[in-house]
């Protein structure tokens, strides 16, 4: 009875839990008062937020004591210098004389004035299942507005590239771009947007500048410039993050974005990126390899900036951009720690193998409910020997019912009495009165992990399986599969030894509907898993029951 006990318990709060997870209202945006007074008084003293002094570190070959990249100076901020700077409403981009770059997989829109990347969309992901429209993670439009732009600063004798130059356009093919300007004093930077033939999401952006010794003591900068993302309460995936993250030079980084006015540092660094996620997505400026740069993150009125910037060095650099899906196989290709992005919260120690073993299971099955139902049967086989252990420990159990019944009515007036002579008869015959229980304790962090990875993971979104499951990431339309699971759960409790309680036989017997409930609003590849799980576990318990010379239970053989 205790061991059932325990496992109702673990999994009711698991429940609970996951219910918790899935209905909490939205985090605030930021906006508040004492932002919105912060954000303005340092628009005032210089049109953007500085990092904090205590954070600032030196870049390489600068000359001055403490010298820090400032977000937003003298750039013209792109949340609003023309108005307010708490206001939703952003300045329209003029998107005349656009120029679109594409491969099967990546359209990028590029603007000549400043050279800025002001849209991309992903080809191979649709908004919803059937839709014509695609995901984009930088766009033009004022609510939405994601940008990459690329600029200059450090020399105050001479005009440098910033986010308003009128670059012109000097060759164009559907994979590159490149743009030109020249300064009063001769100078000219030359800028070449590429995206990567074999890293179909990989952007590199290659500059040369004409003088070398111009651009001595300059700092170049690279930064995304966005606008909170907003997440609907409803999403499977609500609590992915959405907003800056990075790592650099062995530094992880990730902040809410209402904690953004809050947290201004930098992380020095050689290897690694820094960038804004969304769930899927991300968008990133990955640090060069060549020479130390400093990653930062600000505000310009109520966009969020995070980028890089270093000391050009010479009259030619390549820095390299990340515009894709959170996708395994992609991420590692690139390498310089962007797989550390996928990133399932505290379970991620467990999320991140089971992802690669559907990853695996996929590639060789070629559908991702097939893979799940793989997945299911090795961990499975892994859990075998203390499932065995488990369900031995039950059937021993079961075959004590009627004398711990007897004991229960002889000391029913004396409960001390009662515990002691039960834990004798158990230790006389052997049995762990708690032995079915750790499967399920250990299934427990198992079922976290895979939620995680079920609402997270880019691999399975709008993945289908058969028939009616065209989404393995939604709910099951027409809850087939909780009903087939909440039916699968009822069959296992009547495998398991009766409570001698009649009341909690009852409250028992309850559990397979709430739960049926439950996991009607749980992603339709977890329900699928633990439907599995459950069909395998009624097998192999109805298995140890034969081959240890007991009968199935009278009231199953009924049925």
């Amino acid at each position: 009875m205790e061991k059932r006990l325990l496992a109702a318990f673990a999994l009711s709060l698991l429940v609970m839990v996951g219910f918790q997870f899935m209905f909490t209202p939205t985090p605030p945006l930021p906006g508040s008062e004492d932002q919105t007074a912060q954000v303005e008084q340092q628009t005032q003293e210089g049109g953007g937020a500085a990092v904090s002094d205590a954070a600032v570190t030196a870049l390489p070959g600068d000359d001055t004591e403490g010298a820090t990249p400032q977000v937003g100076r003298g750039v013209g901020s792109e949340a609003g210098a023309q108005g307010s700077t708490t206001s939703a409403a952003q300045p329209e981009i003029d998107l005349s004389g656009a120029v679109v770059l594409h491969n099967q997989l990546l359209q990028l829109t590029v603007l000549p004035v400043g050279g800025r990347i002001v849209d991309a969309a992903f080809l191979k992901y649709p908004v919803a299942p059937g839709s014509e429209e695609r995901v984009h993670l930088l766009q033009a439009d004022a609510e939405k507005r994601a940008l990459i732009r690329e600029w200059f600063d450090g020399d105050q004798t001479q005009a440098l590239p910033l986010p308003t130059t009128p670059f012109a356009v000097t060759a164009q093919s559907d994979q590159s771009l490149t743009l030109t300007w020249s300064n009063q004093e001769g100078v000219t930077f030359t800028r070449t947007i590429t995206i990567d033939s074999d890293k179909p999401y990989l952007v590199h952006s290659n500059w040369t500048v004409s003088n070398a010794a111009a651009v001595e003591g300059v700092r170049y900068h690279c930064d995304l410039v966005a606008v909170p993302f907003v997440k609907e309460s409803n999403m499977v995936n609500f609590y992915d993050h959405a907003g800056p993250q990075g790592y650099i030079g062995g530094q992880w980084m990730q902040v809410e974005y209402d904690e953004v006015g809050e947290k201004l540092f930098q992380l020095p660094g050689t290897q690694g990126w820094i960038g804004q996620t969304i769930p899927y997505f991300l968008a990133a400026v990955m640090a060069p390899t060549d020479r130390e740069s400093i990653g930062y993150l600000g505000q310009e009125g109520r966009m969020v900036v995070t980028g890089l910037a270093y000391p050009t060095g010479g009259a030619s650099w390549s820095q390299d951009l990340f515009i894709g899906p959170k996708e395994v196989d992609l991420m590692e290709e690139v390498g310089r720690d962007l797989p550390r992005a996928i990133d399932f919260g505290w379970i991620t120690f467990l999320g991140r193998p089971l992802l690669d073993l559907l990853v695996f299971f996929e590639g060789y099955l070629g559908n991702w409910g097939l893979a799940i139902i793989m997945l299911t049967l090795a961990i499975k086989i892994v859990l075998f020997p203390l499932a065995n252990a488990s369900y031995k420990s039950l059937n021993g159990m079961r075959k004590l019912t009627p004398k711990l019944q007897e004991l229960k009515e002889k000391y029913k007036d004396d409960r001390q009495k009662q515990s002691q002579e039960m834990m004798a008869l158990y230790q006389k015959h052997k049995i762990n009165p708690m032995g079915g229980c750790l499967p399920i304790l250990i299934q427990i962090p198992i079922f976290f992990a895979l939620y995680r990875v079920f609402a997270s993971a880019v691999e399975l979104r709008m993945a289908p399986f058969y028939g009616w499951i065209t989404d393995m990431t939604a709910q099951d339309p027409y809850y087939i599969l909780p009903v087939l699971f909440g039916i699968s759960m009822f069959i296992q409790q009547k495998l398991n030894p009766a409570p001698a309680d009649k009341m909690q036989e009852r409250i028992l017997l309850l559990l397979p509907v709430i739960f049926t409930f439950f996991f009607m609003t749980f992603p339709s590849g977890l329900v699928l898993y633990w439907l599995v799980n459950n069909v395998l576990s009624i097998a192999q318990q109805a298995y140890i029951y034969k081959k240890f010379s007991d009968p199935l239970p009278e009231k199953v053989r009924k049925k």
